[in-house]
């Protein structure tokens, strides 16, 4: 980033949470972080942020970095409970007498493709 180019108030606002967050960690005393908070407020440029920053280990967060991998969603719950649907539609039909064991002759392969279909090994369906 440009020294130079003039700074939002998201950008003071981001850089003041991470001074905030520095001093949590022991790394900036209170009166240091008092000193940098009245500085990051009044801040007009990057490089005016970069100084309040320097040395401190943020420097990737400023340059819009990511810090961390974003978190993953799990869908193997919603896949496994998939999976049990069609054991519980063989289960009542089967209790209903409509349908004898044949339904679970269907259930099995239904359960086998909608897990295939998802993908992953049959060890983490569950997981």
């Amino acid at each position: 980033m440009d020294p130079s180019t003039r700074v939002s108030d998201r950008d003071r606002d981001t850089v003041l949470r991470l001074l905030g967050e520095q001093a949590a960690l022991g790394r900036l005393t209170y009166a240091e972080l008092d000193e940098r908070t009245d500085a990051a407020l009044t801040a007009r440029t990057w490089g005016d942020l970069h100084a309040l920053t320097a040395d401190l280990p943020v420097d990737a967060v400023l340059r819009g970095e990511p810090t961390e991998p974003p978190p993953q969603r799990r869908r193997r719950s919603r896949l496994c409970l998939l999976c049990l649907v069609p054991f519980v539609l063989a289960g009542l039909a089967a209790s209903l007498g409509t349908v004898g064991p044949v339904g679970l002759l269907v259930a099995v392969p239904l359960c086998i493709v909608i897990a295939a279909k998802a993908g992953g090994s049959p060890r983490s369906w569950c997981r």
